[in-house]
């Protein structure tokens, strides 16, 4: 009951004043399954308001001393829990993001057991976190070679001409050609760096040719890959 977040001996033994009788007069109770501290923590944050409002609610049940010391003390921890929340749910949510980054497709449900969270907690924080836009979205990852996207290329661009006009055409050309899927601007020597996906050397050939034809470029050349050592979507967590 409220013993349990003030403690029972706090309570009784060193506030004569608030005695067991008091505690009996007023009909509330924090009822806790056997959760984990993370979600107890989240919890009393989070529902501190309605014990409040439930104190409130049975003020006439109670003397002043025992209603001004059930409020203090309720107000008190939940400041302090405050402070606690957010480091506590930094923690999770990365776990959370680092296991949707390994499956997008995992249940709510699977999820909420892993990072020791219930089900309906666990469904908010992801919602929170699409709405935040730190999930930006949920994709299938497709094989390029049952694709027959066998051939991967990297290319690098130099032009001689930076004006506002010629970047939005170039831009503009970029989405032509859905053969391109990741684009760059870079610094160093290389203005551009593309990732072009095709069938084979024949069908870059002619990529190649129409990408010229579509804006004017300085200089292009491609590196071909003949080994993927690594390659990965999940980006690491351990600077936020």
């Amino acid at each position: 009951g409220v013993e349990r977040f003030l403690g029972k001996e706090e309570a009784t033994a060193s506030n004569p004043v608030i005695g067991s009788t008091d505690f009996q007069k007023v009909s509330i109770k924090f009822t806790f399954q056997q959760i984990s501290s993370t979600e107890l923590l989240l919890n009393f944050y989070f529902n501190s308001s309605f014990f409040s409002f439930s104190i409130l609610h049975h003020r006439k049940d109670m003397s002043n001393i025992c209603y001004t010391y059930l409020i203090h003390k309720i107000n008190h921890l939940r400041n302090y829990y405050f402070l606690i929340y957010y480091y506590i749910m930094d923690r999770i949510d990365k776990r959370i993001i680092s296991l949707l980054q390994q499956d997008a497709g995992m249940p709510a449900r699977e999820i909420a057991e892993k990072v020791n969270l219930t089900p309906t907690p666990c469904w908010r924080r992801i919602q929170r976190l699409e709405n935040d836009g730190v999930i930006t979205g949920e994709v299938a990852l497709i094989n390029p070679e049952d694709v027959n996207l066998s051939v991967s290329a990297l290319v690098q661009i130099r032009t001689n001409r930076h004006s506002a006009d010629w970047m939005e055409r170039f831009t503009q050309a970029l989405e032509k050609f859905p053969e391109i899927i990741e684009a760059y601007r870079t610094s160093g020597e290389v203005d551009y760096m593309l990732r072009v996906v095709v069938p084979d050397m024949e069908a870059y050939d002619t990529f190649y040719k129409r990408l010229i034809e579509e804006v004017d470029l300085y200089d292009v050349s491609t590196n071909f890959v003949m080994e993927e050592m690594k390659k990965t979507t999940a980006l690491p967590l351990n600077y936020c």
